[in-house]
């Protein structure tokens, strides 16, 4: 009785664990070092309270470039020289496919988001602001073989350069140049800054990442919410070779300052009227330019969706560290990452992100076999020592220290762990977790069809059996959407307790386990429905192998009679 509680116990802290974690897991946090009073190196961005207004009228009050990549649909404003006007090539906002996801907007427009950089200099030093209207000379578009030139004369003796050039992917390299032809010794410092109004405050379907702010400043990824950010005002790090950006679910924005020089990287959250505008800057070392001199610095801007490979080949060929970790792989990222890559090769081969998850479960359940071989078959033989037990407890009574003794004597007697039942169970708990999220956080599984109604293996099962399944024109509320995978899995768990050989003859321990496959289904039906397909596949084979198992256990006691 007292194994069977502790077995009970030990399956529900686990779950709470698993889901406990998820939801309450605290973003890292970076310690906030507030700014010297007296530091020039502050973002020139101008900003208007005037009221937003839709964003194509927006896009058509100032001259613009267009960018063309096999990614990436938009245009560069020559007011201010930003990148303000991104849309996903690849990418749509819903299942229904009929808009693009817009990734940067407009200052002005409900939801501004873009990237501006420039210089700082003594008030008496005129530099480009955000009302500077660049003149444009070499391409007219910017595309991966044709970059763009944007040229603006101060008056004062200065000429600046921007070159702006981007690759295949989400990646775009400026490279901005000043040019001394006046007499005097001049002093400036490049920055670059993402500026973003009204971000987005949840996960999407599916649940997973929540959206934050993100650098690296030497050590691993640091995060922190915009909440918290608003709470401290400023966050700043002094390094060299880091960055800072925007981290959603499944886009991301960073700013990539020279990786050889020192840098202030800056968290920042400013009032502009009576909403929230936050910045994500990098400000560099002074430089001073002497008459007859250029001075030249290169940044990098990743801005587009965080697709693995993409992440990994910029970490490796640029030298951006910890790129990749955007995508959050959660605290078992040495499980989930091997995990999704598994999954994606298949993918890739069989053309669908469903079956690659059933291809998936099958070899990990040969890998897993030699485990659940054991555990069925130690479970097998508790079971048969049931009587003994019995006849222990009634030969010390109450007596609990002397039972307890008696019992593990007879375990050691028959070489049986009463342990090794619990093993599956806590090897599929991790397994659980890595694959929720690959599943609810990955761009790859972010819209993946299966087969019949699912249509975005990332959301959970879109059906529930209390409109029959669409047949009622009602929509349930959310604690009532029980699809059919739910119930799918539901009913192969439940089969498979009945094929599982069950310790106990307790008949209330036997009416709870009987209550699982109930409150499992609800405990499912808000997961991924990858997640829920890869459960309920997993059943099914666990059905096929607790037969086998089974047959191998039966031969095996055949073969000891014999022997007897």
């Amino acid at each position: 009785m007292q194994d069977q509680r502790n077995l009970f116990l030990a399956i529900a802290l686990s779950l709470l664990v698993v889901v406990g974690f998820q939801l309450l897991q605290p973003k890292k946090v970076v310690n906030p070092i507030p700014p010297a009073a007296t530091s020039p190196a502050q973002s020139i961005v101008v900003e208007s309270s005037a009221p937003q207004i839709d964003r194509a009228e927006v896009l058509a009050e100032a001259p613009r470039i267009k960018i063309e990549t096999p990614k990436l649909h938009g245009s560069l404003s020559l007011a201010g020289g930003r990148i303000d006007d991104l849309v996903l090539a690849n990418y749509y906002e819903t299942i229904e496919r009929k808009k693009l996801v817009t990734l940067l907007s407009p200052a002005g427009s409900v939801e501004p988001y873009f990237v501006e950089f420039g210089w700082t200099a003594p008030a008496n030093v005129p530099v480009p602001n955000s009302q500077t209207i660049w003149t444009q000379s070499g391409s007219q578009t910017l595309t991966p073989s044709s970059p763009v030139t944007l040229t603006w004369d101060n008056g004062a003796g200065l000429t600046f350069t921007r070159t702006i050039s981007v690759d295949q992917d989400y990646l775009f390299t400026v490279k901005q140049m000043v040019a001394n032809h006046g007499t005097g010794l001049a002093t400036l410092k490049p920055y670059g800054t993402i500026v973003r109004a009204n971000p987005p405050t949840d996960t999407g379907a599916g649940g997973g990442s929540s959206p934050t702010l993100a650098g690296f400043y030497g050590s691993g990824l640091d995060e922190v919410s915009y909440k918290d950010l608003g709470k401290q005002g400023t966050i700043e790090h002094q390094t060299t070779g880091g960055w800072v950006g925007m981290n959603d679910k499944y886009w991301l924005v960073a700013a990539v300052p020279p990786k050889d020089q020192p840098t202030a990287l800056t968290l920042r959250d400013t009032k502009v009227g009576d909403k929230n505008r936050y910045s994500a800057e990098y400000h560099a070392d002074e430089a001073q330019v002497a008459p007859g001199a250029t001075f030249e610095t290169t940044a990098l801007v990743f801005a587009g969706a965080k697709e693995q490979n993409v992440l990994a080949g910029y970490e490796e060929k640029q030298g951006i560290s910890k790129l990749e970790r955007t995508i959050d792989f959660g605290w078992l990222y040495i499980l989930a990452k091997p995990f999704f890559i598994a999954i994606h090769y298949i993918a890739q081969q069989v053309g669908n992100f469903g079956v690659a998850i059933l291809i998936f479960n099958v070899l990990l359940k040969i890998i897993l076999f030699p485990l659940q071989d054991r555990s069925f078959h130690q479970m097998a033989r508790m079971k048969d020592l049931q009587p003994k037990i019995a006849a222990l407890k009634e030969k010390y009574g109450d007596d609990r220290e002397k039972m307890a003794t008696a019992q593990m004597e007879l375990f050691k007697k028959e070489k049986i762990n009463p342990a090794s039942g619990c093993l599956p169970i806590l090897v599929q708990l991790p397994i659980f977790y890595a694959l929720y999220r690959v599943l609810s956080t990955t761009i790859e599984m972010r819209q993946a069809p299966f087969f019949g109604w699912i249509h975005d293996l990332s959301a959970p099962d879109p059906t529930t059996i209390f409109n029959l399944f669409g047949l009622i024109p009602w929509t349930p509320p959310e604690f009532l959407m029980l699809g059919v995978w739910p119930l799918i899995y539901g009913g192969t768990m439940f089969l498979q307790q009945k094929m599982t050989p069950t310790p106990t003859t307790d008949p209330t321990q036997q009416r709870i386990m009987l209550m699982m496959p109930l409150v499992f289904m609800f405990f499912f039906a808000r997961f991924p429905a990858g997640l829920t397909i890869y459960y309920s596949w997993n059943a099914v084979l666990t059905i096929a192998q607790m037969a086998l198992i089974r047959h191998r256990s039966n031969k095996r006691q055949a073969a000891a009679i014999g022997k007897a």
